[in-house]
């Protein structure tokens, strides 16, 4: 774990792509391949993973309308032994080589995805909006349709004509071929002459591959040269497509809100697979309040603990269950209700270590209660998995010194202190001080919830507190 860390820490939030694709709001039907609609997918998610990862929840199968087959993500159980899963993220990874796919879902409002790909951001903004329609809805994500053009392969060239008059080092542009291809011109070098002296050429490496709109054919003759020798031709044979938009890439689709995701459309000769993720990473199992659920995203993949997960390098393996109006002692399903230390110790099955992240919560009922609640949950956690680590923040917002406090003393009160730590955003230093969060970090009109700039803020803060404990305690 330790290592791990280290080796990841520098990695941070996901940079904004130079060039992103676009993102577009279709209609019933797949504008990639027109033969889906109405929720028909080529790729529909399973819980094999079999075409597609989906990660950072648990799931089940379900039907939707039109007996169409997919997963619902559903991790959180209520008091009543219900499972949902509120607005916490799920994604969807796959590795693929099309330029453009459409991601299909049964719309429902307040709805959104993130597109993040080979390590970098599309966009930070919600890209798209989703409807109350409850019908199916295409999205297309495209870099645009691929145009082919054909390049030298490095191989023999073979001439037609020597030609003659050509001095070692000259380079030779050639025209499209017999077929008159256009396009960026192929320019080979003399590489070895004849003997003869008559600067008969013998052989010739590649200077630039050219790029033609189509493949040449036939005879590919000199249209110049920076030399004086004349004559030479060779075959238009070996050149490799080259395409303009199509390449191998690695999708993440972050997605929150109650649309239905319902799997992928691409053209019948794209390459999809799954992107798993990796054996080594260990899962980062953050519990939260309405703030880590997502409330007031700017977009999907702006959640606090997908920000703190991916500066602390674990956004590989992830899961966020948080509720709005919960805390250790508060709320329908308190974190300390026996269904939720269920889900918990359930999380974390099968890892060798994972690790827990519980932050806030301002939701709570008596300072009494808070600090005997948290022993409850993390002594059970530890029965279960007595490798486990358990780190626990403070109170976002309110500057309440005396529930930081409870807080602290019911973590002190953990009974393996070696896999138990807290952090106070309260003391010595307020992160976020009651004299000026109102109006720096927060959303007008509700004091209780930082906008997006204060989460980022936030996780960026709580990020090097919680590697410096994890390092601490991965190392005992």
């Amino acid at each position: 774990m330790a290592s791990f860390l280290i080796g990841r820490k520098k990695q941070g939030r996901y940079r904004l792509m130079a060039n992103p694709p676009t993102v577009t709001r279709g209609g019933n039907g797949s504008s990639v391949d027109g033969n889906f609609v109405n929720g028909m997918v080529r790729f529909a998610p399973d819980l094999s993973n079999n075409r597609m990862v989906m990660a950072g929840c648990e799931f089940e199968e379900i039907i939707e309308t039109g007996n169409r087959s997919t997963l619902k993500a559903a991790h959180i159980t209520d008091a009543a032994g219900g499972k949902g899963r509120n607005q916490n993220p799920y994604r969807i990874r796959i590795e693929t080589d099309e330029p453009e796919l459409d991601l299909c879902f049964l719309e429902a409002w307040g709805s959104g995805f993130s597109v993040m790909i080979d390590g970098e951001i599309a966009e930070r903004v919600q890209p798209v909006a989703f409807t109350n329609s409850g019908n199916y809805r295409y999205f297309k994500v495209s870099f645009g349709s691929d145009a082919v053009s054909y390049r030298k392969a490095e191989v023999t060239i073979t001439r037609l004509t020597n030609g003659t008059g050509y001095a070692l080092g000259d380079l030779i542009t050639f025209d499209g071929g017999e077929n008159d291809a256009p396009g960026s011109p192929m320019v080979l070098r003399v590489a070895q002459l004849s003997s003869t002296g008559d600067g008969v050429v013998v052989q010739l490496s590649i200077e630039d591959p050219g790029d033609y709109e189509y493949l040449p054919a036939g005879k590919m003759s000199q249209i110049s040269t920076t030399g004086a020798g004349v004559g030479l031709s060779v075959e238009a044979k070996f050149f490799f497509p080259a395409h303009s938009s199509r390449k191998w890439r690695r999708w993440e689709i972050i997605c929150n809100g109650p649309a239905t995701f319902m799997g992928i459309v691409t053209r019948p000769e794209g390459i999809v697979i799954p992107w798993r993720v990796d054996p080594a990473a260990p899962k980062l199992i953050q519990i939260g309040d309405s703030i880590s659920a997502g409330t007031y995203l700017q977009y999907a993949a702006g959640h606090l603990g997908t920000s703190i997960a991916q500066t602390l390098g674990l956004e590989d393996n992830y899961i966020i269950s948080a509720v709005g109006g919960t805390g250790w002692d508060a709320g329908g399903t308190p974190w300390s209700h026996p269904n939720r230390i269920a889900d918990f110790i359930r999380y974390g099955e099968g890892e060798s270590m994972p690790v827990y992240l519980f932050i806030g919560s301002q939701n709570f009922q008596s300072l009494a209660a808070t600090t005997a609640a948290i022993p409850t949950v993390i002594n059970a956690i530890h029965a279960a998995n007595p490798n486990a680590i358990c780190i626990g923040l403070s109170n976002i917002l309110g500057g309440s010194i005396s529930l930081d406090n409870a807080i602290k003393a019911g973590w002190d009160a953990v009974a393996d202190q070696r896999r138990a730590a807290y952090i106070s955003s309260q003391q010595p230093i307020k992160w976020f001080d009651p004299s000026y969060y109102l109006l720096d970090w927060t959303v007008t009109n509700d004091g209780n919830h930082p906008g997006q700039a204060g989460q980022d803020l936030y996780a960026a803060i709580a990020a090097e507190q919680i590697y410096q404990k994890l390092v601490e305690m991965a190392s005992v």
